[in-house]
């Protein structure tokens, strides 16, 4: 296999307020790869990039020179923690023919502003087809259509389920019924028809998560945002026992404002058997940073709603400093949780947090990673089951303004640095509302009007 070019190319580009430079952003260093790479196309191009502060990265834009053809680099990802050369960044490669071509690069300030001079050249000799996706235009996606990705998996889409208004979430029971949460309660479904009518009508669901022995006790676990007694939005997550297809019982495990003016919240029940619950910071940065309230925290709880023994300082408070927290899941391992979060500024970022086992548990932040622009998250889900083993570790993000399921691949050797990203089914569902992978190792998402299930092609 070709070795990836995110690899080999490393470039060090410098912010014009961190290096100087007369108001032209410094050019690129060379890429240090001696004499050219092989590559499929398919790869990401890496490079390190000097700035100030994760803020001051943001303002950067990178654009490639493909044999002096000019275009911006896209898909663009960066850690917001620096190593001695820079913030590690790395974006999509163009579609590029097979052959010879010379590679350049440059960065930029984004809203205008002088571009850099061009880097040396990186010569690469490209191998195979630069990428598989939709054509302009492509067909909408429908009941039994084939969809191949950059790396030849196929993939067959059924539609399950339609006339969906406004989903919000969803989660899959052992026996195949469907919870599907949306701005107007929740909606229980089975061998495509709803089993009933719309529930827990009184706020838009947030988020479910059902309980690991679902199958004995029934249990599930939803937040919705409601409105307070004081007249405002808060969060209410409860614990519910299903009935066939009827949630009943309720138990109120937590109940937080206030909620912000667009809420958001995550939820779900970690490899430790935990409540994690994460809410937006309500509108105020301030609430997120105080740890005596829960707005723009990941709380870890009991499932009875009880704060765990082992918690530092015998606050439920994981991890504070959130803004609008879109969905999270763990590694394969259970060794990090990979979150999504959108800043006021409009950036959204994946957020990696670790934890340690011990007592007191102690949580950090190792890095993060900025998100493509306009891509609008709204759920993250590590691809974990047996039936499409070539996405196993993949990690899978829900792109609602974008319109497409972002796949972020991983190199092998460093299982925390993302190695390449598609855009799946761009072009072809509108926009993706919730995402999650079913115990029958599948892949379900909502559109704006439908519910589809993505399996293993024959």
């Amino acid at each position: 296999m070709p070795r990836p070019v995110h690899a080999a190319v490393v470039a060090c580009l410098c912010l014009l307020t961190a290096c100087g430079n007369n108001g032209t952003p410094p050019t690129p260093a060379p890429p240090g790869v001696g004499g050219g790479e092989t590559i499929t196309g398919q790869e990401r191009l890496g490079w390190d990039q000097q700035a100030a502060s994760p803020a001051e990265l943001a303002t950067f834009r990178y654009a490639i020179y493909v044999d002096g053809a000019r275009s911006e680099i896209a898909n663009v990802l960066c850690g917001d923690s620096a190593g001695e050369a820079g913030f590690p960044c790395s974006g999509r490669l163009p579609p590029m023919s097979n052959g010879t071509h010379m590679l350049e690069l440059a960065s930029f300030i984004a809203g205008g502003g002088p571009e850099s001079a061009r880097s040396a050249p990186l010569r690469v000799t490209v191998t195979g087809t630069a990428r598989a996706a939709a054509p302009a235009g492509a067909a909408a996606l429908t009941d039994g259509a084939i969809v191949t990705t950059m790396d030849h998996i196929r993939l067959r889409g059924d539609v399950l389920l339609e006339g969906l208004a406004e989903p919000t979430a969803l989660a899959i029971a052992p026996d195949g019924r469907v919870f599907v949460g949306t701005n107007g309660g929740l909606l229980v479904a089975k061998d495509g028809a709803p089993t009933g009518p719309v529930q827990l009508t009184d706020g838009p669901v947030m988020a479910i998560a059902l309980s690991p022995t679902f199958d004995r006790d029934g249990h599930l676990y939803v937040t919705q945002a409601v409105r307070s007694e004081s007249g405002g939005a808060s969060f209410r997550t409860a614990r519910y026992r299903d009935l066939g297809g009827h949630v009943a019982a309720r138990m109120v495990v937590l109940e937080t404002e206030p909620a912000s003016a667009d809420p958001s919240a995550a939820l779900h029940i970690g490899p430790d058997g935990k409540l994690y619950v994460a809410f937006d910071d309500g509108g105020s940065s301030a609430a997120a940073a105080r740890m005596s309230e829960w707005s723009g925290k990941v709380l870890r709880l009991e499932l009875d709603g009880r704060t765990p023994a082992d918690q530092a300082a015998a606050t439920p408070v994981l991890f504070s400093g959130l803004t609008s927290p879109r969905g999270f899941d763990w590694t394969l391992d259970g060794s990090a949780i990979w979150l999504a979060d959108a800043s006021r500024d409009g950036i959204e970022r994946l957020r990696v947090i670790t934890t340690t086992s011990e007592r007191p548990r102690r949580v950090g932040q190792r890095g993060t990673f900025t998100l493509p622009r306009g891509l609008g998250a709204v759920g993250v889900a590590f691809y974990a089951g047996n039936a499409i083993r070539d996405l196993s570790g993949d990690l899978l993000v829900a792109a609602r303004d974008g319109g497409y399921i972002l796949r972020v691949r991983f190199d092998p050797q460093d299982r925390a640095r993302p190695m390449s990203t598609e855009r799946l089914l761009e072009g072809r569902v509108g926009s993706v509302r919730a995402l999650t992978v079913g115990p029958d190792g599948a892949i379900y998402f909502c559109t704006a009007k439908a519910l589809i299930r993505l399996v293993k092609a024959d």
